[in-house]
């Protein structure tokens, strides 16, 4: 899975799991996503960097490179829902381009 499409479905899942009172970990684990542990901890960590998600909490690994991301206090952020909406009008708006282009001749 492509990191854009990695961060996309944890953004919605913080934002659709707002309610709850816990984040399932199986809904957002590696195993769910199909990418490795070491990828899913790396771009949590962008998103944290980006202000994407706030909350995360990394826990050094002592055999890895990489910090493991713990989600269990995560929490979507304004700027995260913000990218959430503007990755959805991009895509309609590059689809509706593309429709054009295929009913609209070119000269």
């Amino acid at each position: 899975m492509k990191t854009h499409d990695v961060i996309l479905k944890l953004l919605k899942y913080f934002d659709d799991h707002m309610d709850d009172d816990r984040i399932d970990l199986e809904e957002v684990s590696s195993e769910a996503l199909g990418i490795s542990e070491n990828r899913l901890s790396r771009i949590v960590a962008m998103m944290t960097e980006e202000r994407l998600l706030a909350d995360v909490e990394f826990i050094p690994v002592t055999e890895s490179f990489v910090d493991w991301a713990d989600l269990r206090s995560a929490r979507i952020t304004l700027r995260g829902i913000q990218y959430i909406e503007d990755s959805t009008t991009t895509a309609k708006i590059i689809n509706a381009a593309k429709l054009l282009k295929d009913v609209i001749p070119m000269a």
